[in-house]
């Protein structure tokens, strides 16, 4: 059995702070304008992206700024009396728990990225990647999701709102049809709360089997999922992995109790 990877125990107090997070509350929402990074605008981000930014924060001074959809305040009584953020289709719009419990911990331990060739399955927001994008020293970030307006909110957060010192991609990724998958070769995928639909399972261990397998070091390629602890389908999940030539190590998420953190890599 291989080590998940070395969280410091520094780190351990920090994650282990007692955070409740349904979504993005009033509290959170910034009154910032969108103004495009020199550089960097487009007409069509210029169009989408909503004049709504707001800060999430992990603790010990360490925060990213993402790009909010514009019917985020409507929504944002709701979670003062404690419901969740939802959209129309419940997905893409929130940060959720697993998300951002993932994103603090690549904050914290931006080591897990440094050096390497990332991509984020189903971002939504964006969170992880714009963790990465501002903490840590990757060698390219790839946004993915099959949502477009998400992924052109989290795309502009990486670029304009952490100013990455990485290239940064994104891509509008359906894990069903490999010819929307990203062509270049990934050392570590990131993704948290993805196993809620049993019908994804089979797909998604199809992308993680694609970039993990055939890897001359076995040690260098990993997927890092974040899921909560309750989640139904994460049996299936691991059986499928399991049949792909994969091994999924599982432990409880440091100070999060409800929450899983599993590592899957190709079997030695």
């Amino acid at each position: 059995m291989k080590s998940l990877f070395f969280i410091p125990r520094t780190l351990f107090a920090v994650l282990s702070v007692s955070q409740v997070v349904h979504g993005l509350s009033a509290s959170q929402l910034g009154n910032s304008r969108y103004e495009p990074a020199v550089g960097k605008s487009t007409t069509e981000l210029e169009k989408t992206l909503p004049p709504v930014v707001s800060t999430v924060d992990f603790g010990q001074d360490k925060f990213v700024n993402l790009f909010l959809p514009a019917n985020s305040r409507q929504f944002a009584e709701k979670a003062e009396k404690g419901a969740k953020i939802t959209t129309q289709d419940g997905r893409g719009d929130v940060v959720w728990p697993a998300g951002f419990s993932l994103s603090r911990l690549i904050a914290h331990c931006p080591s897990l990225v440094d050096g390497k060739n990332v991509l984020e399955l189903g971002c939504g927001l964006g969170a992880a990647s714009a963790a990465a994008c501002k903490y840590a020293r990757p060698n390219h970030v790839a946004l993915s999701d099959r949502d477009k307006s998400s992924l052109a909110l989290a795309y502009a957060s990486c670029v304009q709102l952490q100013r990455s010192r990485s290239s940064v991609s994104r891509c509008c990724m359906d894990w069903s049809d490999p010819t929307t998958w990203p062509a270049q070769d990934y050392n570590v995928l990131l993704a948290a709360d993805v196993l809620y639909e049993k019908a994804s399972i089979n797909p998604l261990v199809c992308v993680l089997q694609h970039y993990l397998c055939n890897n001359d070091d076995d040690n260098a390629k990993r997927a890092v999922i974040v899921d909560p602890i309750h989640q139904v389908n994460r049996d299936a999940f691991c059986f499928a992995a399991y049949k792909a030539g994969l091994e999924v190590e599982q432990e409880i998420f440091p100070g999060s109790p409800d929450l899983m953190l599993l590592s899957v890599y190709q079997f030695a």
